[in-house]
């Protein structure tokens, strides 16, 4: 935890204003980051955020688009119950 913490004021130091991932470095709430598995986005910025927040953590869902919650509506139900259920 020590080193997300690290990373978290080392991009906090070039900003005056706080941005969102500053604010996020010393939130306690658990912060679980899904990717979609055929989603044309990189997943890597989700994975970076999930390893700044103290309580982050980050999952892919293989063999869905972006818009999983629309084209397979019982994996979505299924992992955003399992997300909250952790």
């Amino acid at each position: 935890m020590t080193s997300r913490l690290a990373a978290g004021a080392g991009i906090c130091a070039f900003s005056s204003r706080r941005p969102w991932p500053c604010v996020a470095t010393a939130c306690a709430v658990p912060m679980h980051f899904i990717a979609a598995g055929d989603d044309i986005r990189p997943p890597w910025p989700l994975a970076q955020l999930a390893a700044l927040v103290p309580r982050g953590r980050y999952s892919t869902v293989p063999g869905v688009p972006h818009t999983f919650w629309f084209t397979h509506p019982e994996v979505w139900t299924r992992t955003i119950t399992n997300a909250c259920t952790e």
